[in-house]
């Protein structure tokens, strides 16, 4: 038996306590990094997944400790499991909003002791991206981790103050800092690599926080044990990339952001946002308006499931 602890790093050294009132109208305490501490190990998610001994990495003294229980999985059982969230959680895929390390401890919490780690952690980026100056600055964050906008303020970058903008490379720097210590920036590092249109999600927190902060989210649950799995990657992604490309044509900012999303039912987490919203068979498909489900597809081929696609945001895009 080991106990479980969430430790909680503030990533901004209190200046979010200071400047989130000014800048974004809301007060907002922190920008919380959290790791987890089992069997005498640090465990984190940066550049792929990270260890140190607890206390031990780039990130000093966590400001809180949070104990999240005990677990009675044998370590031997933890190590085979890490293993398993290794192709999931690699350094391409890392996103400060939307993939990050609190994605991360809420999985390997939940695995070992089927608790939750705290909502205030898991909210924070819906509730930053809730107010103007989130929106304003989301472009500059997914330019960052290599991800294209399309949003209608994707070239407002120069009207961010240079204090923000200073903040959030800081933030973005240390949030990806590897577990040596040295730096290395984000879109250094990232966009060197090719990078993807989706965005992963692995449990119910960072797939809700997904559905608040897009106009429309198109989901793809997939699972490893399912031998077309790949196929069928690679045509949602191939779909994600020209919707990404024509929306930053004529029609962006219409209609709001939209998120193209890949969900691992393999993940015990990502199973349980499968029965959530109803998915039993894999390859599905699942179309949301905001939280609201407004489709659900099985198996298709990919030039229907582009049709339905484009059909869903073209509606949308003429109803805004």
């Amino acid at each position: 038996m080991s106990k479980v602890l969430l430790y909680v790093y503030d990533l901004s050294n209190g200046l979010a306590r200071q400047l989130s009132l000014p800048l974004t109208g809301k007060f907002i305490e922190g920008i919380w990094h959290t790791s987890v501490v089992v069997y005498e190990r640090e465990v984190y998610y940066g550049q792929g997944i990270l260890e140190s001994k607890p206390g031990m990495t780039h990130h000093g003294n966590p400001v809180r400790t949070i104990e999240c229980g005990t677990t009675e999985i044998p370590e031997e059982t933890f190590n085979e499991y890490l293993d398993d969230l290794r192709s999931s959680y690699t350094a391409a895929k890392y996103h400060l909003l939307d993939f990050n390390c609190n994605s991360f401890t809420a999985d390997v919490v939940g695995f070992l002791t089927g608790h939750e780690i705290p909502e205030w952690i898991t909210n924070l980026p819906s509730e930053f991206l809730s107010t103007p100056f989130g929106q304003q600055l989301r472009p500059q964050i997914d330019q960052m981790f290599g991800r294209a906008s399309n949003l209608p303020h994707a070239s407002t970058s120069a009207r961010i103050p240079p204090t923000a903008s200073s903040l959030l490379s800081s933030v973005a720097s240390q949030a990806y800092t590897p577990s040596n210590g040295t730096a290395t920036p984000p879109q250094q590092s990232i966009t060197s690599s090719t990078t993807s249109p989706l965005t992963f999600s692995t449990n119910l927190a960072s797939f809700t926080s997904t559905l608040h902060s897009h106009a429309l989210t198109f989901a793809l649950f997939t699972s490893k044990s399912n031998i077309i799995t790949y196929q069928v990657q690679q045509a949602f992604e191939r779909i994600a990339q020209e919707e990404k490309r024509r929306r930053t044509g004529q029609q962006a900012g219409k209609g709001g952001d939209v998120a193209f999303v890949e969900v691992d039912v393999d993940m015990p987490t990502g199973m349980e946002v499968a029965k959530r919203y109803g998915v039993v068979d894999t390859p599905g498909y699942a179309f949301f308006k905001g939280e609201e489900k407004i489709l659900q597809l099985g198996k298709t081929n990919s030039t229907e499931l582009h049709e339905a696609i484009r059909k869903q945001i073209q509606e949308h895009v003429n109803r805004s």
